[in-house]
């Protein structure tokens, strides 16, 4: 029989310096909706951003390429050859 459970961990992700990537996560473990701990990435040495491409001029066959293998890394599907 389940049990329902009323209370679980939390994680909020944030973007504290707004340049449109997550820098900041914070942890809730037990899920009273305090976040007691937290990690910046900033003082982890870490940098927050990525390069971004334009995807208007990459032609179609190499776009469905990189999707399909962006989509493995991910776990969105599964590699059927």
């Amino acid at each position: 029989m389940e049990q329902s459970v009323d209370k679980f961990a939390l994680i909020k992700y944030e973007d504290s310096n707004n340049n449109g990537f997550i820098d900041k996560i914070f942890y809730d473990l037990d899920g009273d909706k305090i976040f007691e701990d937290s990690v910046s990435f900033a003082a982890l040495g870490l940098r927050d951003t990525q390069p971004l491409f334009s995807t208007e001029s990459i032609p179609i066959g190499k776009g469905r390429r990189n999707l399909k293998v962006l989509s493995i890394i991910f776990g969105f599907v599964r590699n059927r050859q």
